[in-house]
């Protein structure tokens, strides 16, 4: 049975949208800068592949497939070489 939806529903899905969203967009302009990317796509070239500190940040990613994964700062090991969440 499906539940129809409430307008505050509808409202916190939009807001939750717009977070992701701005989350999504910063992620990408950090790769491209920290990276000298001349697209956000261009992080799925070979040389960027793989599980890698992003330079001159705490900030980890990971490629796998057609995406990428950023890794929060406090999600690091203790000897700050990998990300836990990767391990």
């Amino acid at each position: 049975m499906r539940y129809p939806m409430k307008n505050e529903d509808i409202e916190a899905v939009e807001a939750l949208v717009k977070k992701w969203t701005s989350s999504r967009q910063w992620a990408e302009q950090l790769l491209v800068d920290s990276l000298g990317l001349a697209s956000v796509e261009d992080i799925l070239n070979p040389e960027h592949k793989g599980n890698k500190q992003i330079p001159k940040t705490e900030w980890f990613y990971r490629t796998h497939g057609v995406g990428v994964d950023k890794n929060w700062p406090n999600l690091i090991d203790n000897d700050n070489s990998n990300p836990s969440y990767f391990n």
